[in-house]
């Protein structure tokens, strides 16, 4: 597949999101909305999945190579990761949590882990911090998403992109409604785990890849991406001062951190 291009300022926004997601853990007062550095990074992966459709879309065997692709850059990383616990977890695990750790052992190379930690605990429990393989529920997710992107991309294949992009918008809003509805009828481990209530943030970034590749160098404002740039970044940190575990994420309030990257 042809590369897509390296997009230095998208490696200064994911640094942000993992630095948010580390200092979350560390339990600094501040950072207490931290963990939306996974919903930052989700709607960066949505960019960056719609570009290497846009670029690659009508190769010959394109399906095939896409998730050939994905298998070759991620697998072998969980699998180091995986196979790197088995030994401390043996050592510093009760018998109990290693039979846990055993599922998640199973599930995290398949992409499924997401459904494994929605049976066994809540990501905000205080001892969650100690089950060894517990990040790798995002990437599940991640995985899942490329999956229904990558059907949703067949359906809509022969259509024009205007009729594509109003096809994405409105799946996108029904999918944030169903995760509204999960965070206000008490379905909060559904609704944090599961793939369908986090997909409206990878279109997203999907959105914003199709509005951009729309306009021309004539169209931008230096001044006006500047303020948006800095409104996005003050989204993030007020997202980072009023979002805690107790507020229902992801919903409406999600809806902070999304934009913020997003902008």
């Amino acid at each position: 597949m042809n590369k897509i291009n390296y997009l230095p300022h998208l490696d200064g926004l994911r640094s942000i999101s993992i630095i948010l997601v580390i200092l979350y853990h560390a339990e600094l007062s501040f950072f207490s909305g931290g963990f939306v550095g996974v919903d930052i990074f989700f709607v960066i992966s949505g960019y960056l999945i719609s570009q290497i459709f846009y670029k690659n879309f009508n190769q010959n065997n394109f399906y095939i190579d896409f998730f050939e692709s994905r298998v070759r850059r991620i697998l072998p990383g969980i699998i180091l990761i995986c196979l790197a616990t088995i030994p401390i977890s043996w050592l510093v695990l009760f018998p109990n949590e290693i039979i846990k750790f055993s599922d998640s052992l199973i599930s995290a190379p398949f992409f499924l882990s997401n459904f494994t930690f929605y049976s066994q605990s809540n990501y905000f429990d205080k001892l969650a911090i100690d089950i060894p393989l517990l990040h790798t529920w995002s990437l599940s997710v991640e995985i899942q998403f490329y999956l229904m992107f990558v059907f949703l991309m067949y359906l809509t294949g022969k259509i024009s992109e205007s009729y594509k992009i109003k096809i994405i918008i409105f799946v996108c809003i029904i999918l944030f409604f169903i995760s509204y509805y999960f965070s206000t009828h008490r379905l909060i481990l559904e609704n944090f785990y599961f793939s369908i209530p986090r997909f409206w943030e990878f279109l997203f970034g999907v959105i914003l890849y199709f509005y951009q590749i729309r306009k021309t160098e004539k169209n931008l404002n230096l001044n006006l991406n500047n303020f948006l740039s800095l409104s996005g970044i003050f989204l993030i940190i007020i997202s980072l001062i009023i979002i805690d575990e107790n507020s229902r994420f992801p919903g409406i309030i999600t809806l902070l951190p999304i934009i913020g990257a997003s902008l």
